[in-house]
């Protein structure tokens, strides 16, 4: 481990810039919410300007820490005046972080019970703004910390009690969720006073309340925990290439991915089967095709981001345990411009869909008609193409990493032929994609999808058998 002054200095510079990450992005979805409601809804209300709360606390605090920082050491620092700013910077993360989830749990249940209409069939929950963030942000936050050989549990790592003292940090996290738990429920009771609800609507609220900080705490509370064990394993290991942790979570990961394509089919068979008695009996009960199918993408979307934190991880980790053995700047390079696609991917792909609304809704205003058909048309192929272009970027830097391995000795030279049969592979669907419709290439894209995952375990459980003394001869 480092000392604790370069640890200091390097979680400073990476607060710093996690500020500056939460402030742009909050920015550019606030902008685009924003220019979607002044233009959507007839007469916006106060009520629904709320629901940029979140991004206009997030970018009001960030913008005033940054200042502090900026103006407090814009001067030339010594050594001393670095520290300072480090630990600034440190603290005033945390007071970042504090503030956004306050206001979070104050608006909660305002939110809840004056809900945004539908705008063009995209209504947004308020707080979506601060989950698209959370992708880039833990992305970047877990591959610098690991890059700089920082530890999140660096204070307890060579405890006896370990893994007792990563249960009381869940404790202590539970701790705060409480508290914020407190906040909702004490505004949800204020809102009695200004607001005119039924005993009905009070009890849903309060329901969804509760539903929602159980699942964000589970979910945490599980990311914590998987990240505290492969810190372990990872500080432990001297023997292997990676630790057994990284294989485990990988393997994780991928289950995850064929679990989540294994719902979507069923899901996706399942609704387009349904037979016009069974629509009118949903129907009857209240839920709409549309519902349905928006319930599929919220369950599917939650695999998502269960896969996505997993893979992370796993590849974060296994890309600094090479990393100590055989230094590669073009598998680290690779490894660090898929997390990045990754953590952006989903951010900017939501962004562009909103853009999409608002080009739309301001050319049918105009009363543009065929023009605006075809606009409408050309963004969809526009949002499709930036969709998998994307996913192409994370196949090159895939084939990359797979040829950073065998240069560096890790994998066989005939591992060099799956680049080829990758490429064969993209081919084929790209060509079934000008060949079948939307529903019969989605189910091309969910059989396709798992393959590549499947080839990655088998090469990570491969290399994880390798010791380091071995593979160094």
């Amino acid at each position: 481990m480092f000392y604790d002054e370069r640890i200091e200095r390097e979680r400073g510079r990476i607060s710093r810039n996690i500020i500056i990450i939460s402030v742009i992005g909050a920015l550019i979805y606030g902008a685009l919410n924003l220019a979607n409601m002044l233009l959507c809804l007839e007469r916006p209300a106060f009520r629904h300007f709320m629901h940029l709360g979140m991004e206009a606390i997030i970018i009001l605090s960030g913008v005033i820490i940054l200042c502090l920082g900026a103006f407090k050491y814009f001067s030339p620092c010594d050594e001393r005046g670095n520290a300072e700013r480090n630990i600034f910077y440190n603290k005033a993360s945390t007071v970042h972080l504090r503030i956004a989830l306050c206001a979070w749990a104050c608006l909660m249940p305002l939110a809840a019970l004056r809900p945004l209409p539908s705008i063009n069939f995209y209504a947004l929950p308020y707080d979506y703004g601060m989950y698209l963030l959370f992708f880039p942000i833990v992305i970047y936050s877990v591959y610098s910390f690991k890059k700089s050989e920082i530890y999140f549990n660096y204070s307890i790592l060579d405890s006896k009690d370990y893994y007792k003292n990563v249960l009381k940090n869940i404790g202590k996290l539970g701790f705060y969720a409480l508290a914020l738990l407190a906040i909702s429920l004490s505004t949800l009771c204020f809102s009695i006073l200004i607001i005119n609800i039924t005993p009905k609507e009070f009890l849903s609220c309060a329901l969804s309340v509760f539903l929602t900080y159980f699942f964000c705490y589970a979910s945490v509370s599980a990311l914590y925990l998987l990240l505290s064990v492969l810190e372990k394993a990872s500080y432990d290991n001297e023997k292997m290439l990676i630790s057994k942790a990284t294989v485990i979570s990988f393997v994780i990961c991928v289950g995850l991915i064929f679990l989540m394509a294994g719902f979507s089919i069923a899901a996706s068979s399942y609704i387009n089967a349904l037979s016009r008695e069974e629509i009118n009996s949903f129907a009857m009960m209240g839920i709409t095709v549309g519902e349905l199918v928006a319930r599929a993408n919220y369950i599917i979307s939650g695999m998502k981001t269960l896969s996505v934190l997993a893979l992370t991880l796993s590849l974060t980790y296994f890309c600094c345990e090479f990393g100590r053995v055989r230094k590669s700047k073009l598998f680290s390079r690779s490894a660090a411009a898929f997390l990045c696609i990754a953590g952006i991917k989903n951010f900017f792909l939501s962004c562009y869909q909103i853009a999409m609304v608002i080009t739309i809704q301001v050319v049918r205003d105009m009363g543009v008609n065929m023009d605006g058909f075809y606009l409408e048309h050309s963004l969809s192929l526009w949002y499709t193409d930036l969709s998998y272009t994307a996913s192409f970027l994370q196949l090159v830097c895939i084939c990359l990493m797979i040829i950073a391995l065998v240069r560096g000795g890790a994998l066989h030279k005939a591992h060099i032929l799956s680049i080829p049969i990758i490429t064969v592979m993209l081919w084929i669907l790209i060509f079934l994609e000008t060949q079948t419709n939307a529903a019969q290439f989605s189910y091309v894209i969910n059989v396709f999808y798992p393959i590549i995952p499947i080839y990655c375990v088998f090469l990570v459980i491969s290399i994880g058998k390798k010791s380091a003394d071995s593979f160094d001869r």
